[in-house]
């Protein structure tokens, strides 16, 4: 779960995480997290759903906890995870292969305009 810790915005942190398959047989996570406010949980849905990792990231519910902690709002998020798998079948490779052939290149030719990351990814996408 590297990716999901790769999205977490601070100071919210994961309570519980239930994976399950759906009917189109992918891999749905429904999770709550919990922390200081609610922006903080739709930080965190719209990072997902910025990731090239999850898909269909949304709100279930949400409720109010008295914790000494500091995190009163409980979240319930539910996703679809995409594997690294499935994204080189879509792409045809890696996003690290991809970021090798821009870097070869802008290399093999240095006056060539670098791209973004936000060309690159929309060019990964086509």
């Amino acid at each position: 779960m590297e990716s999901l810790e790769k999205v977490m915005p601070p100071r919210v942190h994961l309570v519980s995480i239930s994976p399950q398959l759906d009917e189109d047989n992918q891999l749905s996570l429904k999770m709550t997290v919990a922390g200081d406010s609610r922006d903080r949980a739709v930080e965190l849905t719209r990072r997902m759903e910025e990731s090239r990792r999850f898909a269909r990231t949304q709100i279930l519910s949400e409720r109010l906890s008295q914790q000494q902690t500091g995190d009163n709002e409980l979240v319930d998020i539910e996703a679809i995870y995409i594997p690294e798998a499935v994204l080189q079948q879509a792409t045809g490779q890696s996003a690290t292969d991809q970021k090798s052939n821009v870097n070869a290149a802008s290399e093999a030719n240095p006056r060539a305009p670098k791209k973004s990351k936000t060309e690159l990814a929309k060019r990964s996408k086509q």
